[in-house]
């Protein structure tokens, strides 16, 4: 017997849900490396993608980022590099813009941040300080919203896709602050499309970026090397 649909499967286009399972391992072809070793390597403006582990459950929110986006990256950030210690730059649901320790989040979510480098012409200081202006601001839940209203079986039908810059909005998500931020040091993740547009998956695209690495904090799983 068929169960009645979720609300996600009556909310999400089947053929959507279907790509982002097939699509589920798409991070996996980025080489390891240890955090002590890839530090010296990371520079000012990469970007920093945090990927779902798939054998923990799911949260709902993260459920729908991984079906919307067709990808197992579901959070964004970038890297300020000061040598021997590199900051995330990120802007997080309830907490909203902050500057962290990545070594702190390696040691906590070993292999499921992968470090990609925007293809040059590329700023990473320029993309620096516009992502620093997110620190301390409020997370942009209204653009979150109008966002994901443009993946919908319902709503994507008439309302129009993000095109113009104009209509980001002050207070942004995750991955439209890196976007912006790429932007302004001169490598734009989607030209055709608005920053709001932007997904975290998107900032994983070879046309756009070349995966670096796959950071672990003290050793490599065998299954990875």
């Amino acid at each position: 017997m068929v169960g009645a649909p979720t609300i996600y499967e009556v909310l999400m286009p089947r053929q959507r849900i279907r790509d982002s399972v097939a699509r589920g391992q798409g991070s996996a072809q980025v080489p390891p490396m240890l955090y002590a070793d890839a530090v010296p390597l990371i520079q000012d403006g990469d970007i920093l993608l945090f990927a779902v582990d798939r054998r923990r459950f799911l949260k709902p929110s993260t459920w729908l980022i991984t079906t919307i986006g067709k990808s197992p990256y579901v959070h964004a950030g970038m890297a300020l590099s000061w040598g021997c210690v590199v900051d995330l730059l990120e802007t997080v649901q309830w907490a909203g813009g902050q500057r962290i320790d990545l070594g702190d989040e390696v040691r906590k979510y070993p292999g499921q941040y992968d470090v990609y480098r925007p293809h040059q012409p590329y700023n990473g200081e320029k993309a620096v300080k516009e992502m620093l202006k997110v620190v301390y601001r409020p997370y942009g839940w209204r653009n979150l919203v109008m966002s994901s209203l443009r993946h919908t079986i319902i709503t994507s039908h008439f309302l129009p896709p993000f095109t113009d810059d104009k209509l980001n909005g002050s207070a942004p998500f995750c991955s439209q602050a890196a976007s912006k931020s790429s932007r302004v040091g001169g490598r734009d993740p989607r030209p055709l499309h608005a920053d709001i547009a932007t997904e975290p998956g998107h900032l994983s695209s070879p046309d756009y970026a070349d995966s670096l690495y796959r950071l672990w904090w003290n050793q490599i799983p065998e299954a990875e090397r």
